[in-house]
């Protein structure tokens, strides 16, 4: 045992006395050089460019806790946000007032414009190039598959940039998912008429240009469908479904910003598919029938949600955890933070991570939120380029 008493150190060897009958003993300490002779008294050696030893706080918080630069309260259900093309702007889902808001991610304030939207919507999704949403409607208990005609979803497009809405229209369909490309055109994962659950929503002509059968399972509480980065591909679990050539569109780049939290998420080069606790890599695709084209390959990092943030690293949250994760090999770097995060959105210019929190028994059911408050972190010391 050894006690700091000034500038000399007071110990008790009996249990290495053996060795020091031999040999003096020397070792490094915090406190400098301290050395051990057959004398029961030692002298303290402090080298000049040491500093003396000063105790650690005892409520000094843990290295890995991350503390929000800004927070706002909303007492309401946040579904989903979305960040605008030019990062000025948090886009908000808010179901229990019935609006789409937004927040000006420069002072974290709330813009005093806001959208009336239905009680019954169900999501929203943007174009790639962030430009337009697409807000989507579902009626209570629908089926699946097979809407009925009296089964109708409200789709509501709205201009990013002066939020506003263009247009507002029904078609005959229970949507649970949908994604957008550039050239408003809404693919939505759902109940239509005679079993179909895939469906092409042309905005221009407000209906449904073409729709698709097929073993296409899914859970309308957790529903998933993604763009593939080639364009060519939809993807909604397990299956990978081919677009017919006539419905593709002409602007390649329709995979959603990497900046958007998903469940599932797709690699910048389309090779790799990540699931929570799973990653996947997704076999050769060309034109073919629709099948299941993907297969194991190591496990992964647990998640509720996760946003892809280079090529190699993504960002997973589950509970109240914050994991920065690389993809082709199994290294995890963990932050505490001090909520659960339900949605998050990452904006790769100012390094700045949006999430919208919750308190929720379920945390991969987004609806069952009963508050959710929006906080920013800075990453920009965490993330290096």
């Amino acid at each position: 045992t050894i006690s700091d008493k000034g500038d000399t150190i007071t110990t008790a060897f009996d249990t290495i006395r053996g060795k020091l009958e031999t040999t003096d003993i020397s070792f490094a300490t915090d406190l400098g050089t301290i050395v051990l002779t057959r004398d029961k008294v030692k002298t303290l050696k402090r080298s000049d460019d040491r500093p003396p030893h000063t105790p650690a706080p005892q409520n000094a918080p843990s290295s890995n806790e991350l503390t929000p630069a800004a927070t706002i309260t909303m007492n309401a259900v946040i579904p989903h946000i979305l960040l605008s093309d030019d990062g000025a702007w948090l886009i908000l889902l808010n179901a229990t007032e019935g609006k789409l808001q937004r927040i000006a991610t420069a002072t974290m304030k709330p813009d005093d414009n806001a959208i009336a939207i239905s009680k019954d919507t169900r999501g929203m999704c943007a174009s790639p190039d962030r430009k337009t949403i697409h807000l989507y409607t579902c009626p209570p208990g629908s089926p699946v598959p097979g809407a009925t005609p009296e089964l109708k979803s409200t789709i509501t497009v709205v201009d990013a940039a002066t939020f506003t809405v263009k247009k507002s229209f029904a078609i005959i369909c229970a949507s649970y998912a949908a994604v957008a490309d550039n050239e408003e055109r809404l693919f939505i994962l759902g109940s239509f008429p005679d079993n179909k659950s895939l469906g092409l929503v042309d905005t221009k002509k407000k209906c449904v240009i073409s729709v698709w059968t097929g073993s296409f399972d899914f859970r309308p509480s957790q529903p998933i469908l993604l763009f593939h980065p080639d364009g060519a591909h939809l993807y909604f679990p397990p299956t990978i479904f081919t677009i017919p050539p006539e419905y593709r569109s002409r602007n390649k780049n329709v995979a959603p910003s990497p900046s958007s939290s998903e469940r599932v998420l797709i690699t910048p080069d389309g090779k790799a598919l990540i699931s929570s606790g799973t990653l996947y890599r997704l076999a050769k695709l060309a034109d073919r029938p629709t099948g299941r084209e993907i297969e194991r390959d190591q496990d992964f990092v647990t998640y509720s949600r996760a946003l892809i943030l280079d090529d190699d690293r993504c960002l997973a949250a589950w509970n109240n955890s914050l994991i920065f994760r690389t993809i082709s090999k199994p290294l995890n770097h963990t932050f505490v933070v001090p909520i659960y995060i339900q949605q998050m959105e990452y904006d790769q210019a100012t390094k700045a991570l949006f999430v919208s929190t919750a308190k929720i028994a379920n945390i991969n059911n987004p609806m069952s939120a009963t508050t959710s408050d929006i906080q920013m972190y800075d990453l920009s010391t965490l993330v290096k380029k």
